[in-house]
């Protein structure tokens, strides 16, 4: 099944930085959603906190999930930190976006999980009364501009400084 050009926009950016090797979204409509169903292992990886308050919602509203795996490295850190001031710059300006991180219990069985399981969430939180996600794919678009316009201006004042590139291809 293909996804949306808008979407595919976003991934591919968000694939373009040097820490990120893997992402994936989904967007379930938050009606559609269960509270009685959020202790289910299926529901853990949702934002169970904000689902439980919204469960008075008037208007249908998309959970545009999108999962990032990060390099386990200091350039996954410095990636992280770029993403956290993102999206707190974006929220700031009235983008409806949170970082959520998530991960495995430390020790399962004989395994040992910690530093090896988590995962970042960036998610937009989309009125869409219409059902037709119209709204959501606008989200998109501005947001994947927003964050190009972002990633060229401080990756070239990073280089500037003789700080490492952003980015996988410099």
């Amino acid at each position: 099944m293909s996804i949306p050009p808008e979407l595919q926009a976003w991934h591919d950016l968000l694939l373009t930085l040097k820490a990120v090797h893997e992402v994936s979204t989904e967007a379930p409509m938050t009606g559609e959603l269960d509270a009685e169903q959020f202790h289910l292992p299926h529901m853990a990886e949702l934002p169970l906190g904000i689902l439980r308050r919204q469960t008075q919602l008037t208007q249908p509203e998309v959970l545009l999930q999108t999962t990032l795996r990060l390099l386990p490295d200091a350039d996954g850190w410095r990636t992280l930190d770029f993403l956290a001031w993102f999206t707190r710059d974006s929220s700031r300006g009235k983008t409806p976006i949170q970082l959520r991180l998530s991960a495995l219990p430390p020790v399962m069985g004989e395994h040992v999980q910690l530093g090896r399981t988590i995962r970042v969430y960036l998610e937009f939180f989309i009125p869409e009364p219409q059902q037709d996600y119209s709204n959501t794919k606008r989200m998109l678009m501005d947001s994947t501009g927003h964050l190009k316009k972002v990633i060229d201006l401080y990756d070239a004042l990073l280089i500037e400084r003789n700080q490492p590139s952003l980015r996988k291809d410099l």
